[in-house]
């Protein structure tokens, strides 16, 4: 149990730095050119997939309720996020959608079923190194 709380520790500190990362890019990217403005848009999907991936990997003993638990917190973080992206006045890309309920229970539809996703890829990644 103890492994499967950290292993959700550790994928939700990487969900919320790499969202960070990605709320940062999202503050200049319709100044840059189309293509980095592409990659910056995919990385935002491609953060919950790696979170639960390296999530499901480190789970010891129940690795779906790990990824689980990790897609509900992550939904919250990225409103969480998004609220104090609009209290420092920086925009964000999701329009005006800056209420905390709304961009939390919006995020449950896309987070949760992409770190899903991400610790399926974990899982079999661990299955197949151990083997």
């Amino acid at each position: 149990m103890v492994g499967d709380i950290r292993a959700v520790v550790v994928g939700l500190g990487i969900f919320v730095v790499l969202n960070l990362a990605y709320f940062s890019f999202l503050t200049w990217v319709n100044d840059v050119p189309s293509f980095v403005g592409a990659l910056v848009y995919v990385s935002g999907y491609a953060v919950p997939v790696l979170a639960g991936a390296v999530t499901s990997f480190l789970a010891r003993g129940r690795q779906f309720a790990a990824v689980l638990i990790l897609g509900l917190a992550a939904a919250v973080c990225v409103g969480a996020i998004n609220l104090f992206w609009s209290w420092l006045g920086l925009p964000t890309d999701l329009g005006d959608l800056t209420n905390f309920p709304v961009v939390v229970g919006l995020s449950l539809f896309v987070q949760v079923p992409l770190v899903v996703v991400g610790g399926a890829l974990g899982g079999f990644l661990r299955n197949g190194l151990h083997a």
